[in-house]
């Protein structure tokens, strides 16, 4: 089968592909009448489409199939404290590709809260467009950013494990004889300061292992355990 390109769009009363998928489409693929693509929003819609006119400024399409497909009966969810925006490269497209449902991204005691600025939540938000695009998920993972550990806590909608080296209790134990959704919360490069320590004192620890793991391995290690039980 015929590789099909997939671009992020949204559905209203019709189709609409975003300008810059448009520019792509026309000057770098040079997509012309005839060729076949796919359109995604996000939330679970996919079109298949078909281009009938294409200028240097403008692409004509059709579409003549549209499926949805439900979201996954079991959530992740996920809360990191905030990284260096350049690790983000590295961590959300394995996230993506991973089936992630939910992202938490929280200051802590001791960052920088421009980690948090508008800039470079719209960075996080184009990584996970293209992650998915790539991936041919119909689901973009829900982002959040909280201003602190506190708030973060109070959102997640199962009650989530603090990944933690050292812990007594294996993550991949938990994850195997875990039945629904699951929530992890996983500290910044520098650990969680002794206020948050105390704050998720009551909270079920686990590890991924003896290594010490950078922020973002151990976020898509987490991710890949509960991804190899559901969504495979």
């Amino acid at each position: 089968m015929k590789h099909l390109f997939r671009f992020f769009g949204t559905k209203e009363e019709s189709w609409k592909v975003q300008p810059s998928e448009i520019e792509h489409m026309i000057h770098v693929l040079r997509m012309g009448e005839g060729d076949r693509f796919e359109i995604m929003d996000g939330k679970g819609k996919i079109a298949s489409a078909i281009c009938f006119k294409v200028t240097k400024k403008t692409l004509d399409f059709m579409v003549d199939e549209e499926i949805e497909e439900p979201k996954p009966p079991r959530q992740l969810e996920l809360a990191v404290g905030a990284l260096r925006p350049s690790t983000y490269e590295e961590m959300i497209p394995p996230l993506v590709e991973l089936g992630l449902n939910k992202l938490y991204i929280f200051g802590q005691d001791f960052v920088n809260k421009e980690r948090l600025n508008e800039k470079v939540k719209d960075r996080f938000h184009r990584l996970a467009i293209t992650a998915a695009k790539q991936s041919k998920s119909a689901w973009l993972p829900e982002m959040i950013f909280a201003e602190s550990l506190d708030e973060t806590l109070k959102l997640f909608q199962c009650e989530p494990i603090c990944l933690l080296p050292g812990s007594k209790l294996s993550l991949f134990e938990v994850v195997m004889t875990n039945q629904g959704s699951a929530g992890f919360i996983i500290g910044g490069e520098k650990g969680f300061s002794d206020r948050e320590e105390l704050l998720l004192s009551n909270y079920k620890k686990a590890t991924l292992g003896p290594q010490v793991l950078r922020a973002w391995t151990a976020a898509v290690a987490a991710t890949a355990v509960f991804a190899s039980k559901y969504h495979t």
